[in-house]
């Protein structure tokens, strides 16, 4: 499947421009089963088997507007349907004229009952261009009687590519369709599902994000071998030859966790943040988010490695907490002690309060924060309310 661009050019409906569309307008061509047809209409709420509001049932045209739709619905109901009509898709383009929309069937089975139609690689796709969204049809045994097995449209995903160039243009929408069958005897109800999204292909952007993960590991790599040089050199094997393998293989092992983890948590940071600026402040189309249907392709990389991050600083802190937790902690006070005379004696006199202050301060120290928490509650509220 290789998208072909469309004429039209757009823009986010707050941020409008000369000669650009914030709306897109589809059309449906509608067909009997005997193949008839039976004139355009407009697409508005075909695809929704869901209860939706005015809104949202036009809110999905807006250039942008990413909707979701989903609830269990009474699959009863396409039994004493009339019987489907078929569908094909347009666009309507910016210079008047109508684009087909391909049609992408999940579960499509070839003549060797094969899916070529699974997976995210479009090379082995068999595209269509009529389809309906349920039938009662085929499952009837006889023409007078009900369907004993009903198909219907689990799924339905209008994708809206954008190129991502400076004139903000568009690729070929795709619609795609995942059916799903059940026995009219326990018929009960299925989940039904509409996503309209618009998206970018991001795989320039995720073979950039992998150079930088790798030489940033790379780093990692050799600053964590400096620090347990470092350490070693502090550390040298005479003072516990019995265990010092063991704590070399301990510390070396959590300073490679964390300088590792501290750095990928800053990668990502920043990742995220160009993401977040890049989407909200955005005035002319030129970044999307990826569809969530290559949630593995994707967003999966992310999490993975968040919680390969999550999972190192966590052992790190755990092992912080353990070495304190088993310190020795001596007090020296170099005080020069004061001479004075008890009962005809010298005696030399040191207060113990002053051991007991170093003491309290050095407790205070253990729970000092780097982070306030009046400030972070004002900076998560300036970003969630000030910045929107």
């Amino acid at each position: 499947y290789l998208p072909d661009a469309v004429a039209m050019h757009v823009a986010f409906p707050h941020y409008p421009m000369r000669g650009a569309l914030e709306e897109l307008t589809f059309y449906l061509s509608v067909y009997t089963l005997e193949g008839k047809w039976l004139g355009r209409e407009e697409l508005t709420s075909q695809f929704q088997f869901c209860p939706f509001s005015f809104t949202e049932e036009r809110s999905f045209r807006k250039f942008g507007n990413t909707i979701q739709n989903s609830c269990d619905i009474d699959l009863s109901q396409f039994v004493s349907r009339d019987q489907q009509q078929f569908y094909e898709l347009f666009l309507l383009d910016s210079n008047g004229s109508l684009v087909q929309i391909p049609v992408l069937i999940k579960n499509l089975h070839n003549e060797s009952s094969q899916k070529p139609n699974t997976g995210t690689g479009s090379s082995g796709w068999r595209l269509m261009t009529r389809f309906f969204t349920y039938d009662n049809i085929s499952g009837k045994e006889s023409l007078a009687g009900n369907p004993t097995i009903i198909r219907y449209a689990r799924s339905i995903t209008l994708r809206v590519p954008l190129q991502g160039t400076d004139d903000a243009r568009l690729f070929l929408p795709l619609l795609v369709i995942d059916f799903r069958e059940k026995l009219s005897a326990n018929i009960g109800t299925g989940y039904a599902e509409f996503l309209a999204e618009y998206t970018l292909d991001a795989d320039g952007f995720m073979s950039t994000a992998l150079v930088i993960v790798i030489l940033l590991s790379c780093y990692a790599a050799v600053w964590g071998f400096f620090k347990i040089y470092v350490w070693g050199r502090i550390n040298p094997e005479n003072y516990d030859p019995n265990s010092y393998f063991k704590n070399w293989i301990a510390n070396a092992v959590l300073t490679m966790m964390q300088t590792w983890s501290h750095l990928m948590f800053w990668c990502l940071f920043l990742m995220s943040a160009y993401w977040f600026i890049a989407f909200k402040l955005q005035q002319e189309a030129f970044v999307l988010l990826p569809p969530l249907e290559e949630w593995d392709d994707h967003y999966g990389h992310f999490d993975g490695l968040f919680g390969v991050i999550l999972a190192f600083h966590t052992i790190t802190v755990i092992a912080i907490i353990y070495r304190q937790g088993h310190a020795d902690i001596f007090f020296v006070d170099w005080e020069r002690p004061k001479r004075v005379q008890v009962q005809g004696e010298l005696m030399d006199k040191v207060s113990v309060w002053r051991t007991l202050f170093v003491a309290n301060e050095f407790d205070e120290m253990q729970t000092f924060r780097y982070v306030h928490v009046g400030f972070t509650l004002l900076l998560v509220l300036l970003v969630l309310e000030g910045f929107g």
